[in-house]
């Protein structure tokens, strides 16, 4: 019969009626710090992973979108004569009516609008 020796404990033994033991055992000689330490290295590993994942969502949403896009589109009014834009429907057609009236703008009318926009 073949005698087996464990490879982790093979340096375990008796010098000079002393035992001895090299620490080539599952955790060495850390015990329990040692298991501990690789939890505290496993939770700080993946903290590191999903901070980098959001940092890496935040950075592609601002890239794309120059806002961060999860703000919500505004209603934009435009006066059909003039191209003038406003938040507020009361003022487009406000605006809409002097225009198709007196053929011109209403410096009070356009204070609360924007000029239009150019699509190029």
């Amino acid at each position: 019969m073949y005698n087996l020796i464990n490879t982790a404990l093979a340096h375990t033994g008796d010098a000079d009626g002393v035992d001895f033991h090299h620490g080539f055992g599952m955790m060495g000689d850390w015990g329990w710090f040692g298991m501990a330490s690789g939890w505290l290295f496993m939770i700080l590993f993946w903290a590191l992973v999903i901070l980098a994942i959001v940092a890496l969502v935040k950075w592609i949403q601002q890239a794309g979108g120059g806002r961060d896009g999860v703000e919500k589109a505004e209603k934009i009014y435009v006066c059909k004569e003039c191209g003038y834009e406003y938040k507020d429907k009361e003022w487009a057609l406000k605006c809409e009516e002097w225009c198709r009236e007196h053929k011109s703008c209403n410096l009070d009318i356009i204070k609360h609008g924007t000029p239009p926009t150019k699509n190029e």
